[in-house]
């Protein structure tokens, strides 16, 4: 029976380096007999937004209805197994949950469903780092502060995405115990291509024939954060908008490109924040032991490990004036010196674009001659 890979997620658990490396070798991945429906992860992530009536507008603008249905009707058209995979999948409720399963099932498809999971002591610095860089101006503390507040927006949403236990029961449903896959984030200092492994292992491909050089979402330092969420506060609500330029300026441009080559302190957890995270992971890892649920990694990756319980997070220590001003003058710097490297990039682009159409019309030119020479040829007969 062809089977269908339900990637739910969750968000900062290396889903968009799996992304990338899945999307870009799509011919191969199809060879190996898996299909990738549709034309692009984006599709994927309409599909997701669509499935929870979220669909209008997308972050970008963009009007996602029916993205869901489009989505189910190119998975029923291919051939072998199928991997629908995008983070948001983790915010769709209990229903819809439900629903998305059960359109699989229909097809006649064997429905699995995998989730990737990452310990939460770096799930909550990128949690707070990510919501910075889509506008947010949460101090780490209020963050933190909201993270232990379950009728906070920070805290429904953390509690909703980093339950796993929560996220296996809502999307399993009755689903065989072997039907359900936790796939574990391999912690700091493993091999880089680990968690490639595991994942392409579960879905039947041969890890070692991709290339796993693509661009993967970077973390900032303490410093860049905090001079982002400092932008932020300045732009107020009315300018660089979201939906609006805001994602792709602002985030993509400043932040990934930028921020991102500057060196900063690492986001680390101690103190009261460590034991907060400690409690939590190991409340979660007796959780899925009891579901046992199919583990592709080890479900004691996802504990936290011990650090300085009687320091302070990194986030919460002040980022001196002296430094954020030279960090804002480094990025100005870096954006005004990317201002004549785009025009450079796109210049070659014209010039090769023209190069092209020149050859196209030399032959197109040539094969015309050459047609009028056969009619006279013909004609000669």
């Amino acid at each position: 029976m062809a089977r269908v890979f339900l990637h739910i997620g969750a968000p900062k658990t290396g889903t968009t380096f799996l992304q990338q490396v899945l999307w870009r070798h799509r011919g191969l991945v199809a060879d190996q007999g898996l299909t990738l429906p549709l034309g692009s992860v984006k599709d994927h992530f309409y599909a997701a937004l669509d499935l929870r009536h979220a669909a209008a507008p997308a972050p970008d603008g963009t009007d996602a209805s029916g993205a869901w249905d489009r989505l189910v009707a190119a998975a029923g058209r291919a051939e072998g197994d199928v991997l629908v995979s995008h983070e948001l999948f983790c915010l769709v409720g209990d229903d819809d949950a439900r629903r998305a399963v059960a359109a699989f099932a229909d097809q006649g498809r064997e429905v699995h469903v995998v989730l990737t999971a990452r310990d939460i002591g770096r799930q909550l610095t990128a949690h707070w780092q990510e919501t910075v860089k889509i506008r947010g101006s949460l101090g780490f503390a209020e963050f933190m502060a909201q993270a232990g507040d379950p009728e906070s927006s920070v805290g429904r949403y953390l509690r909703n995405v980093e339950d796993y236990g929560a996220q296996v029961r809502r999307w399993a449903g009755d689903l065989p115990s072997e039907q359900v896959h936790v796939v574990t984030v391999p912690p700091p200092g493993a091999a880089r291509d680990l968690l490639w492994q595991r994942f392409a292992s579960l879905l039947g491909l041969t890890a070692d024939r991709f290339d796993l050089a693509v661009r993967a979402n970077q973390s900032l330092g303490v410093e860049q954060v905090e001079l982002l969420r400092r932008v932020n506060v300045a732009l107020g609500e009315d300018r660089l908008t979201r939906p609006g330029p805001y994602p792709q300026i602002v985030k993509g441009l400043y932040a990934h490109q930028i921020l991102t080559q500057r060196p900063g302190r690492s986001l680390t957890l101690a103190g009261a924040d460590l034991a907060f995270a400690q409690e939590w992971a190991t409340r979660g890892v007796a959780d899925l032991r009891r579901l046992g649920v199919d583990v592709v990694g080890d479900l004691d990756e996802l504990l936290v490990a011990d650090g300085d319980p009687a320091g302070i997070s990194s986030a919460r220590e002040p980022v001196p004036a002296g430094v954020l001003l030279e960090e804002a003058l480094e990025a100005t710097i870096a954006l005004l010196e990317e201002v004549p490297a785009r025009r450079r990039r796109q210049q070659e682009k014209v010039a090769a674009l023209q190069e092209r159409l020149r050859e196209l019309e030399t032959a197109e030119s040539a094969t015309s001659r050459i047609g009028r020479l056969w009619v006279r040829l013909r004609c000669l007969r």
